[in-house]
């Protein structure tokens, strides 16, 4: 993913809300609902943690 197709994926998402990943798929020329449903949920999401597992995490 380009910097440039996740500012695109955000302003779509932005609009249309999460709901709908082939209307948002269309606004991303060669991307396909299921990969936006990913990245979305795996890497932009800002209800992420991205923080160190804590002990009782990783236990």
């Amino acid at each position: 993913w380009s910097a440039e197709e996740d500012a695109l994926l955000l302003k779509a998402i932005e609009a249309n809300g999460t709901r709908k990943w082939s209307v948002l798929a269309s606004h991303l020329p060669g991307r396909t609902g299921k990969q936006c449903r990913e990245r979305w949920h795996n890497q932009l999401n800002p209800d992420i943690s991205k923080s160190p597992w804590t002990e009782d995490e990783d236990r």
